[in-house]
């Protein structure tokens, strides 16, 4: 049972390969992915076509739902793959209606049986004159309800395009202006600080200079005093000394102590044995 399973499996994925390399689709009508509506009118000659690399190939057209019970009509059997379209007159098949979509079946003819082998056609619709004329009326009044709408949407987007542009471009050319404007303010803020404070620190520079030059005049132009005073002694200036016989009295008021020639050591000069003349004392 695993074995017979495991051959199914095997034989479907050679299969699989071999679709891989080989390719059948149905053109027109488009294939049934593209899920189209196509409406024809009842005798009109129609050109189905389609690619196919496979040998042989058969062509149905089927009328009713996709389950393979309904009525079917075998347009080509067995032709090869040089064959690429057919030529069909449009009708419904026997006992249906117009409403009833029809489908076509292409499929490789060697294998019918092979799921990945075939092409189906999407639906299309056959329909008498006067339904068909309807119909395309109806069609044409759509076309152009949308095609007059597409021109209208196209226009108000062209305009909002332009009015975006414009704003745009005024908010483009704000933009420059503050980032133009910002530094050259915050430029000239800068030097009308420099120049400020340049010119009050030249006014303080100033103002000191006369103060000075005043206070070096009047210390030049002070006099002396007769009796001394602080000033004098830091000239050099020193009041005289009065004497007495013990004491002298000094500036500022002070007296201090004097020693007497009586009670000073004599000295001895060398060359004499005895003191001539005045005595010199240390």
């Amino acid at each position: 049972m695993f074995l017979s399973r495991a051959a199914i499996l095997l034989i479907s994925l050679c299969q699989y390969a071999i679709a891989q390399q080989q390719s059948l689709i149905l053109t027109f009508p488009p294939p049934a992915y593209k899920n189209t509506k196509t409406i024809f009118t009842s005798g009109e000659n129609v050109h189905f076509t389609w690619a196919s690399t496979w040998p042989t190939i058969s062509l149905e057209l089927w009328q009713g739902p996709d389950s393979g019970r309904n009525p079917h009509q075998m347009l080509l059997t067995n032709v090869t793959n040089t064959t690429v379209s057919y030529v069909w007159s449009a009708h419904n098949l026997k006992g249906l209606s117009q409403d009833v979509p029809l489908h076509l079946y292409l499929y490789n003819s060697d294998n019918p049986d092979c799921q990945f082998c075939h092409s189906n056609s999407s639906n299309f619709f056959v329909q008498n004159a006067s339904a068909a004329s309807s119909s395309s009326a109806l069609t044409s009044s759509a076309t152009t309800s949308s095609t007059t709408s597409g021109s209208a949407s196209t226009t108000a987007e062209v305009q909002s395009g332009s009015g975006t542009s414009t704003g745009g471009s005024n908010k483009l050319g704000l933009g420059l202006g503050l980032g133009l404007g910002i530094p050259l303010a915050i430029l000239i803020i800068g030097l009308a600080g420099w120049f400020f404070l340049r010119n009050r620190r030249q006014k303080q520079a100033i103002a000191g200079m006369a103060a000075v030059e005043p206070l070096a005049e009047r210390k030049e132009e002070q006099p002396h005093s007769a009796s001394g005073t602080a000033g004098d002694a830091e000239r050099g200036h020193h009041a005289p000394v009065e004497a007495d016989s013990n004491t002298v009295s000094e500036a500022y008021g002070g007296k201090a102590f004097v020693e007497a020639p009586q009670d000073r050591e004599p000295i001895e000069l060398e060359g004499d044995s005895a003191p001539q003349g005045p005595v010199k004392y240390r």
